[in-house]
């Protein structure tokens, strides 16, 4: 049997209750448990977790935009042995996820540091910005972080976000759970239900680090696709304002040429010492 013709993503098809696994710079989503539905969902133009370095050791401006694709689904009548590669499948492309770096120059309007533009599509969701809060005092290192939708603005719009305090919409608030806890965040909807749960474990030796998200209601698969994308930019936050990556930029606002100039310094004013102490004591 032929399969049927392609057809793009209802945007206001409502889609199940699922887990979200980030694997690299892909995601796939498993439902009812069962390993023949753990199928791709999104991919993204790159891994988040790991910053691309430029030849000169220093990252790259790719590093501060992130395109984010949904994976469309592909018919069910598709032969087991014609089976789909990421290249393969149509994505379609719905929001730039954007981490600006920092500018000395002040502007009139807000920019914030993390969020997502979408892409003018025929029912566009509307950017989001990721506003992280204070952490509570038991969970230091775990900030809240609430999802501010500025309601049909797209990329192409200016500004991006809604001037006006009142008129962006918290989509999502994010909340941190108790250490020790599986969970590491709840995931709460403009109604205050819980809609998803955030968890993630490492293997022996603390490597291979896997990220879920459970989402536990239905949502439409507008909802879905601004959920998974302000997963990524909280994940996205996270490690880049990690003790590690602070680190690394530091690291890498110095050239190597400077370690070897620092290295060579310090050897010739050893070297310029030892020859006036040896003058000094009458030496030829």
């Amino acid at each position: 049997m032929d399969p049927p013709p392609y057809t793009p993503s209802d945007e206001n098809e409502t889609l199940p209750a699922a887990i979200l696994t980030l694997s690299g710079a892909s995601i796939t989503a498993e439902t009812d448990g069962q390993e023949e539905q753990h199928k791709p969902a999104y991919q993204l133009s790159r891994d988040i977790l790991t910053p691309t370095q430029t030849s000169n050791n220093q990252s790259s401006s790719s590093n501060s935009s992130v395109s984010f694709n949904r994976i469309d689904p592909i018919s069910q009548y598709i032969a087991k042995d014609q089976k789909d590669t990421l290249e393969t499948v149509p994505k379609t492309q719905i929001f730039y996820l954007a981490h600006p770096p920092c500018s000395p120059i002040k502007t009139k309007t807000h920019q914030p540091a993390y969020y997502a533009t979408c892409l003018p599509t025929s029912k566009p969701v509307g950017n989001i910005q990721l506003t992280p809060a204070k952490a509570p005092l038991h969970l230091p290192q775990k900030p809240e972080f609430k999802a501010l939708l500025s309601r049909g603005r797209t990329y192409a719009d200016q500004p991006l976000f809604h001037e006006d305090p009142a008129q962006r919409e918290v989509l999502f608030h994010a909340k941190p759970k108790l250490k020790g806890m599986r969970a590491q965040y709840r995931w709460v909807g403009r109604d205050g239900a819980v809609v998803a749960l955030e968890e993630s474990s490492s293997s022996a030796g603390g490597r291979g680090e896997k990220r879920r998200l459970h989402v536990l209601v239905p949502l439409s698969r507008a909802l879905r696709d601004a959920l998974a994308a302000t997963w990524m930019l909280r994940i996205w936050y996270e490690r880049m304002e990690s003790s590690e990556a602070r680190r690394e930029a530091l690291e890498n606002m110095i050239p190597p040429e400077a370690y070897l100039n620092s290295f060579a310094d310090s050897k010739l004013g050893k070297r310029a010492g030892a020859l006036g102490g040896f003058a000094a004591g009458g030496g030829a």
